[in-house]
């Protein structure tokens, strides 16, 4: 079964389903202490919950869509109330009213509410682009180093301050071709995190990362 964090091939025991997501992830990858992960392992029907660091940490925003979700509705409820309102037919009033009976209908909230989900959830990344890959055919060593390389870098833009417990996830982006560097995507545990790295770019050492974007 082949961990979608690390890449790797292992067997049955050694992963565990993501309950959000439904990806299969390694016990190395999975962030599982070993007393979770001997529970996670148990025979018979699994009575815990478990979520990737990706799903955790857009579990966490869901309190600020609920709420922007919220805001959204009431904002259309109002919309609905105004059109809804017998019309003037004064010419005067004839005449502000038109424009507002070719406006297109108000989107769909799922639409919107689906959108704001996405949204949020990119907000926490940041792209880095041009760090160096680890040429091992093991999926584990490679994860490491990049982890390793990932957490230097945060640590020069945070003038030398630890950031590691900021990060949810680092995972490369794309399929492994030989000559190629795939860029990074970090998972920060916030938009406020991923805004502060963005900011701070310029303090990174030459050569470490030639570009950095945030999709």
């Amino acid at each position: 079964m082949k961990c979608f964090q690390c890449e790797d091939d292992h067997n049955d025991d050694n992963t565990i389903q993501c309950d959000g997501c439904k990806r299969n992830i390694c016990l190395q990858c999975s962030s599982l202490t070993s007393s979770e992960a001997r529970v996670m392992g148990l025979k018979g029907k699994r009575t815990l919950l478990y979520l990737c660091p990706a799903c955790r940490e857009a579990l966490f925003q869901v309190p600020k869509l609920i709420k922007s979700y919220d805001g959204l509705r009431q904002e259309l409820d109002e919309v609905k109330i105004i059109l809804s309102q017998p019309r003037n037919p004064s010419p005067l009033a004839e005449a502000v009213v038109a424009p507002v009976a070719l406006t297109p209908p108000p989107p769909d909230t799922n639409a919107i509410l689906e959108e704001l989900v996405e949204r949020e959830h990119r907000a926490t990344n940041v792209i880095l682009v041009g760090v160096e890959e680890f040429a091992s055919d093991i999926g584990l060593d490679r994860k490491l180093h990049d982890e390793s390389s990932v957490s230097k870098i945060l640590q020069e833009v945070n003038n030398g301050g630890d950031y590691s417990k900021k990060v949810v996830s680092v995972q490369r982006l794309g399929r492994r071709e030989d000559g190629k560097t795939r860029p990074i995507k970090v998972v920060l545990t916030s938009r406020q995190d991923a805004v502060l790295v963005l900011k701070n770019k310029s303090k990174a050492k030459k050569g470490h990362i030639p570009q950095w974007t945030q999709p």
